[in-house]
Order: structure tokens, then C-alpha cells, then sequence
């Protein structure tokens, strides 16, 4: 079932892994996503060129915000460069930031390891009030 903003619909399909934002019920903006061990995986996010800056982006990921809340797992997702300044504007974090680095425990690495797996594309968002530190695989 959408759920509608005005004239605005998100559609999160959980068994179908994609998130999807409708404006007047054409597509604007869409993300796939998986569950991936104990984190949720983003990819192949977009959205319409003649879109960009009306916020669909935000309406995008806010919906998977809840859903990573609700799950209580981290979203993980790799930014095309161009793309970069969006997620730090809506709240994900650098992953190859040392202080991020510490609020997470990373299932499949070691931190010696960490500098030569991830970049300054790596994003992560961590739900709040996890009694846990997340687990991150990469």
C-alpha cells in the first residue's frame, strides 16, 4: 500500500528489495536494497534528472531510514561521486571516518584492514538507539 504525501506516493517493497517514489504516478526517484547479513545493502539509487533538488532523494531515503530503524540494522550503500554531498546532507556518514569507524563492529575485517577496503564513497546511516554497537560486513 503507497503511502501518500500530497501528490507524492512511496512504495517500499520489501520482498521485491526496491524502494520507489511516485510523483503524479510517474516514477521519479527508486533505490534496490537487500538484506545483507546484519546490515541493509543500497544500490542503484536514481533519480529522474528533471527531479533532482525537489526532494524525492529525501523522500527516497527517508523510507528506508524507517525501515533500517525498524529493523534495527545499519544502511550501507557506496555513492557515485557525483553524489556525495546529497548523502551528507541527508545524514549518512563517511564510513572511512575514524569516529564512525569506532560505533560500529565490522563482521568480516579487521581495523588494520579497514583503510584498504573503504573510501571516501562508503556511506553508512546507523539507526538510533540501538543497544549495540551494528555490525557492518564489506
Amino acid at each position: 500500500m503507497p503511502r501518500k504525501f500530497g501528490k507524492v506516493s512511496v512504495i517500499l517493497d520489501i520482498d521485491g528489495g526496491t524502494c520507489k517514489v511516485f510523483k503524479n504516478e510517474e516514477e521519479v526517484a527508486t533505490a534496490d536494497f537487500c538484506f545483507d547479513n546484519a546490515q541493509i545493502l543500497i544500490s542503484d539509487v536514481d533519480t529522474v534528472i528533471k527531479y533532482h533538488r525537489r526532494g524525492y532523494g529525501r523522500f527516497l531515503f527517508a523510507a528506508l531510514f524507517l525501515l533500517a530503524q525498524q529493523r534495527k540494522m545499519p544502511l550501507y550503500l557506496w555513492a557515485a561521486s557525483n553524489a556525495i554531498l546529497f548523502y551528507e546532507k541527508i545524514g549518512m556518514l563517511h564510513l572511512n571516518d575514524p569516529k564512525v569507524q569506532k560505533r560500529i563492529k565490522f563482521g568480516n575485517i579487521t581495523k588494520k584492514d579497514l583503510p584498504e577496503k573503504i573510501d571516501d564513497n562508503d556511506f553508512v546511516w546507523i539507526p538510533k538507539k540501538l543497544k549495540q554497537k551494528p555490525i557492518l560486513y564489506l
